[in-house]
């Protein structure tokens, strides 16, 4: 595919009708952003694909917010309600191996997660709305860079993404694979991991395989360092408490009969309660410290907080499960889904404004997320986007108090730790 299809608004056409006559096109955009995978903060053809149908659309737009980040917003009749959706833009640095017609241009970068599809699914959402004249308040689209670094939306908070847009609530989603296609799942409270990242550092004295008895081991200590780690879960957590921790990597030394002076470790922790995230990183830092101590060697130990727990609101979570079940059938939408051990930085818009984060089925033959013959499923982009639609509309044109004309309180800073 050498081109993105022209999309035009309708004249005489109703969102959910707009919607299914252009429901080809969209299934031809997400081609072509998969065809043009672009990685954290250089989403930036993606970004003047987006902004160009939007501004076609008569939408207000603004670009480069959270360095690569694009903001669509647009007001409907004549209520305060402000209601946010937001999509992730990047792709991953993968070698894809599908043979898709439209599979990746680009060596080494890949739409292994579905942000390509997220995308045109919220494009999607924007084009059927634009032909709405019964819609009372506000509607932005957000268009996040970097989701998949991890701080794609910190960036956009940091530029002031609340200032300029303030918001009632928002609504996000992600593709499931292993779950049938089209199923909807949701989750009140905690419904995706927190991800934090540790890196482990040892220094001791090297000396010859032969003559252990000259050197500060790293290797032994690093061992024992492992060994230990993995029994935080099992013997510190409660059995009913749904945590992970990994070592995704380790190095040490260069050849086989050299005792090496340094070694490092990155170890993986994943937490659904601030109380485990606590006490998960206490543990983890008195065993590095008693161990390096035992072991003679120095140790310096750097946590790379990564993002909070997805936490759904309660009350949009339930308004969204019903809107959900009226549109698609209780039996497409499970209302109480499994906490996933995944993570996103949605977690950090649901820091500043309530907001439920929405799994979708990509099927249950789908390959899973960052592999490289994943492919997001075509039919998701409807599914989602007629979701979205009718959100806008129960969210915005329910029940009308004075209340719903008061925006939303400025923005807390930060995050929990």
């Amino acid at each position: 595919m050498h081109s993105a299809p022209d999309i035009r608004i309708s004249t005489g056409v109703r969102p959910r009708e707009a919607l299914l006559k252009g429901q080809k096109y969209f299934t031809e955009l997400r081609h072509w952003f998969h065809a043009h995978p672009e990685t954290a903060y250089e989403e930036v053809a993606t970004g003047q694909k987006v902004a160009a149908y939007l501004k076609s659309w008569g939408w207000e737009v603004e670009t480069g917010v959270g360095k690569t980040g694009i903001i669509g917003r647009r007001h409907f009749g004549v209520g305060g309600k402000s209601v946010g959706f937001r999509a992730d833009m990047d792709a991953l640095p993968i070698k894809e191996n599908t043979s898709l017609p439209y599979e990746s241009q680009f060596a080494g970068k890949m739409h292994a997660c579905g942000h390509d599809g997220h995308t045109a699914a919220l494009l999607a959402t924007a084009f059927a709305l634009s032909h709405a004249d019964d819609l009372n308040g506000t509607v932005t689209a957000i268009f996040q860079p970097a989701e998949e670094a991890g701080d794609g939306a910190e960036a956009m908070f940091a530029d002031g993404l609340l200032e300029r847009y303030p918001l009632h609530a928002v609504f996000g989603f992600h593709n499931l694979p292993g779950i049938a296609a089209g199923k909807i799942c949701l989750r009140e409270g905690a419904f995706w991991a927190a991800a934090d990242a540790i890196e482990i550092r040892l220094e001791g004295r090297s000396s010859h395989g032969a003559q252990p008895h000259l050197s500060r081991d790293v290797i032994a200590a690093v061992a024992a360092i492992v060994t230990s780690l993995n029994t935080i879960v099992s013997r510190n957590m409660d059995p009913a408490d749904n945590t992970s921790i990994s070592i995704g990597r380790l190095h040490a030394g260069s050849t086989w009969n050299v005792i090496p002076d340094a070694a490092v470790l990155q170890v993986s922790i994943r937490s659904f309660s601030t109380e485990s995230r606590v006490l998960i990183l206490k543990r983890i830092r008195q065993i590095v410290s008693g161990i390096a101590t035992a072991m003679d060697v120095r140790s310096e130990l750097e946590v790379l907080h990564g993002c909070p727990a997805v936490t759904n609101d309660a009350d949009l979570t339930r308004l969204a499960g019903d809107v959900a079940v009226k549109r698609f059938g209780g039996r497409n939408v499970e209302k109480r889904a499994a906490q996933l051990t995944l993570s996103d930085d949605f977690s950090v818009f649901q820091q500043h404004i309530p907001g439920v984060y929405i799994g979708i089925g990509n099927g249950l033959k789908s390959q899973p997320l960052h592999h490289p013959q994943y492919d997001f499923g075509d039919t998701l982009i409807k599914r989602a986007a007629m979701l979205w639609i009718e959100l806008a509309y129960e969210f915005l044109n329910r029940r009308v108090t004075a209340n719903d004309n008061i925006l939303p309180n400025p923005p807390r800073t930060g995050r929990p730790r």
